[in-house]
């Protein structure tokens, strides 16, 4: 925006537009941070629950959830989603079945680990 006083035009930038996208890539970042640790957390927890444990006879041990563990950023909606890929299934180890009790490895890496996603938002953001 121009203007013009005592014969000298002024422009005014606005710095608005570089502020947004420094704090988007900031959330970004956080968001990609945050699902890396989330992710990790989960392999840690379904290594806890269900390979640390003893086999079962019913059912060999591949590696095939924990391997599937992933996140997914998605900036837009400024959330990630952490989870599994082509595991049908981990819903069944998630949330168990009537002869299976729970193993929650997601919502364990969720609750459990709040506090330090928190901060980890916290340091990123504030930078």
């Amino acid at each position: 925006m121009s203007k013009v006083i005592d014969g000298y035009t002024v422009t005014v930038i606005s710095n608005k537009d570089l502020v947004e996208r420094a704090l988007d890539w900031q959330i970004e970042q956080c968001l990609d941070s945050i699902g890396s640790a989330a992710s990790d957390q989960a392999v840690d927890e379904v290594t806890r629950l269900v390979y640390d444990t003893p086999e079962s006879p019913n059912y060999h041990r591949t590696n095939r959830l924990r391997e599937s563990i992933k996140f997914k950023p998605n900036y837009a909606g400024k959330y990630v989603d952490v989870g599994t890929t082509n595991v049908e299934y981990a819903p069944y180890v998630e949330l168990g079945t009537r002869k299976m009790k729970p193993r929650p490895f997601l919502k364990n890496a969720v609750e459990n680990y709040t506090k330090e996603y928190e901060s980890l938002a916290k340091a990123i953001l504030s930078q």
